[in-house]
């Protein structure tokens, strides 16, 4: 086969220029399309096309800020695939990265990707470092906390004992939140980066986020947000995006009791069908355990998200 010339076409979009790619809409993923049919100011980067008698026949998306670049996505049509066209496109889309300033090319991917084998060979073929993983995550409707609950229910009541109980981060008195913020200097994730339950107030949703205590004392917290719903529809997936309790409570239960008793308060609050979902850093393997072995017999869903970054 010889390969189809290929076109780089800046992005944005200029205002006379949208309507130009439209015809690559289905080589990209759902939520980047807007980028070929727009013209977003807020995106620069640009698509790399290519043509065959007529027809879209691949395109490479990269955009890039501040000395970085990501590979949006890569897509050839089946029937032209295993000929050196993904190559090229990728090839292409580093060079343009490159001439922009991009010191990296990052490429991310889910477990789920149905052409994971063909991504990946591709990026082999193309000299791209060896992945890494980024993001742990699970998810399942919030009635599986009823079931853990009788699952765990022994292990409960012995927290209890020691003086375990949750409390919603709406109803937490000053003094409480002022001893959260005492501990944050010990909630270190292995990166070294802080725990902070502040962070993300705006965000958050107080009524399903708790602070834990072991008697009168606030011992660690539990943040969630509600994921925004796709074309207007009500959100139906609460993340809960951080978790923390005193080192000296590690590995004793109290963050998957508190998981447990969060997800239950969320289906009584919003509903047994609405969907917990819980994530982790690719670098915590203590939460990954708890997930796995505590969550990950309840989940529905689980997803792992990869990253492969290519320096330039």
């Amino acid at each position: 086969m010889i390969l189809p010339a290929l076109t780089v076409v800046p992005l944005p979009l200029p205002p006379d220029g949208v309507g130009r790619l439209l015809a690559f809409q289905g080589l990209t993923y759902p939520r980047f399309q807007a980028l070929l049919t727009q013209s977003d100011p807020d995106v620069t980067g640009c698509a790399v096309c290519a043509w065959q008698d007529g027809q879209p026949a691949g395109l490479a998306l990269v955009v890039w800020q501040d000395g970085q670049a990501r590979l949006l996505s890569v897509m050839v049509p089946a029937r032209l695939r295993r000929q050196g066209l993904g190559r090229a496109l990728l090839t292409a889309a580093a060079d343009q990265a490159r001439a922009a300033g991009a010191a990296t090319l990052t490429a991310q991917h889910n477990s789920r990707l149905k052409t994971l084998a063909a991504y990946s060979a591709c990026l082999d073929a193309c000299g791209w470092p060896p992945v890494e993983l980024m993001l742990v995550r699970e998810q399942a409707p919030a009635r599986w906390a009823y079931d853990a609950a009788q699952t765990y229910a022994r292990h409960h009541a012995r927290l209890v004992r020691r003086g375990y109980a949750v409390t919603g981060w709406d109803a937490a008195a000053e003094g409480d939140l002022a001893q959260a913020r005492a501990l944050m200097p010990q909630a270190l994730a292995p990166d070294g980066a802080v725990f902070d339950p502040f962070t993300t107030a705006e965000q958050d949703d107080p009524a399903l986020s708790v602070l834990l205590y072991r008697g009168p004392d606030v011992c660690g917290w539990v943040k969630a947000r509600w994921e925004p719903a796709p074309d207007g529809q009500p959100p139906t997936v609460v993340y809960y995006h951080t978790g923390w309790v005193r080192p000296d409570l590690a590995r004793q239960g109290w963050l998957v009791m508190a998981m447990i008793d969060v997800s239950r308060r969320q289906a009584d609050l919003a509903g047994p069908d609405t969907v917990t979902a819980y994530g982790t850093h690719g670098a915590n393997l203590a939460m990954q355990g708890i997930l796995s072995d505590r969550f990950g017999a309840f989940a529905e869903r689980i997803d792992r998200l990869y990253r492969r970054t290519l320096p330039l």
